[in-house]
């Protein structure tokens, strides 16, 4: 397995019996930290998305609407 960086300082890692790691412990707080920045990335990633869309003016968005 590749290296493993560590962004907090109190993860625990579970290894198997030939000594990869197979899966990380972490508390709480660690764990609420970590879907933070998983939610501000995945934001960013949306707000990058919607800044390649085509944008209307009101005028333009309210013929959109108009029935006839």
């Amino acid at each position: 397995m590749e290296k493993i960086q560590r962004i907090f300082g109190d993860e625990r890692f579970v290894t198997g019996k030939n000594g990869e790691i197979e899966a990380v412990l972490l508390s709480i707080s660690e764990y609420a930290k970590l879907v933070d920045i998983l939610e501000d990335q995945k934001l960013a990633a949306f707000i990058r998305d919607a800044e390649q869309e085509i944008t209307y003016s009101k005028q333009e968005a309210l013929r959109f609407l108009e029935i006839d």
